[in-house]
């Protein structure tokens, strides 16, 4: 029994020193993701700042005399209501017109139709390699400036979009200037739309080789009663350069890994036990770690980067005999026509609201 229970002892110190091993590794990782939330600056496009032109994006602009919002932000919300705002003169066929006639209110009286502009500023790690900007949705076509470089544009408002501002950034303790200019065409919408930066924004500073934003894909093969899975991974990365690269991947008490691909992806399918399908009756998420794994030719490995998610085993179908599936079971799809805002709240992004 002696024997047995040093050799035990032993087996366990050997086991503890290769799990130590990987999370002093893991702590090299500089990836640091922030929501830039508060202390923006904002105001509707003055004559003034239509004749400065893109001037209103430099660093040095006096932005002092702007309101200080937070965000999600909407400008619209605050009015005032008129008339007058988005009318139009339409004949809707389909309900029997038959000729055109005023249409007011479509879009709640509210002067979303406009130039609004937006500042913060921030600052990066001096490690910082690449820094991504995430925007969650700004109405309507934004452009995004970076201390005063245009450093991207977007034109559709309802879609999330990244901008890389890694060329215009400082690393050495200097602020960074994030300015955002929102366009609201007239006949944007036949809703309310809201203006101005209506979701959250997100900085991910990350090394020059790293996970992409969303990069990480796992799609649900199968499964069945017992809790078997049957999985695909995929990652995706960004600034590779032929580096010996591997992808570790943590999920539901697995680890396994793979090897990055000449166009810097790694793919695999992955088995599964014991594990309980996501439901709206049991809404079960996992957590899955990926961690971007360098190795050098004596066999060391370093993480370059790592990122976390939440991901729920699933399958969906849909036939036109049973029509939707979820997990294999037929099921009604119950739900509203519900628009973005929030009434009186606004377009801004309240989750207590949605709820």
């Amino acid at each position: 029994m002696r024997v047995n229970k040093e050799y035990k002892m032993k087996r366990l110190g050997i086991f503890l020193s290769a799990m130590l091993l990987p999370l002093m590794v893991v702590a090299q990782s500089i990836r640091k993701e922030v929501r830039l939330a508060e202390e923006w600056r904002f105001s509707l496009e003055s004559e003034a700042m239509k004749a400065d032109g893109e001037k209103v994006a430099a660093e040095n602009y006096d932005d002092s005399s702007w309101e200080v919002v937070a965000v999600p932000h909407d400008w619209a919300i605050k009015g005032p209501f008129s008339e007058e705002i988005d009318k139009q003169v339409k004949m809707v066929v389909e309900d029997g017109e038959t000729k055109p006639k005023l249409r007011t209110g479509r879009t709640g009286g509210l002067p979303f139709i406009g130039v609004g502009w937006y500042r913060v500023r921030f600052s990066v790690p001096e490690a910082c390699e690449r820094a991504i900007l995430t925007f969650g949705g700004v109405f309507g076509e934004p452009e995004v400036y970076v201390n005063g470089h245009k450093a991207g544009e977007w034109k559709h408002p309802y879609n999330a979009f990244n901008v890389d501002a890694t060329p215009y950034i400082y690393r050495d303790g200097r602020p960074n200037t994030l300015a955002v200019k929102a366009t609201m065409r007239p006949f944007s919408s036949r809703w309310y739309p809201g203006g101005g930066i209506f979701r959250p924004v997100f900085l991910a500073t990350t090394s020059a080789t790293a996970i992409d934003c969303w990069g990480l894909n796992m799609t649900t093969l199968s499964l069945n009663d017992k809790g078997d899975v049957s999985a695909s991974f995929e990652a995706k990365t960004t600034g590779y350069e032929g580096k010996n690269l591997v992808v570790v991947w943590s999920v539901a008490g697995k680890e396994f890994e793979q090897t990055i691909d000449g166009s810097g992806k790694a793919f695999t399918v992955q088995n599964f036990s014991n594990i309980t399908p996501w439901s709206p009756e049991e809404p079960k998420l996992y957590q899955m770690r990926v961690d971007l794994v360098a190795v050098a030719a004596d066999g060391t490995r370093r993480v370059v980067d790592s990122k976390s998610e939440k991901i729920g085993f699933r399958t969906i179908k849909f036939t036109p005999e049973r029509g939707f599936e979820l997990n294999g079971k037929s099921r009604k799809i119950k739900g509203v026509c519900m628009h973005h805002d929030l009434g009186m709240l606004g377009a801004a992004e309240n989750k207590a609201a949605i709820r």
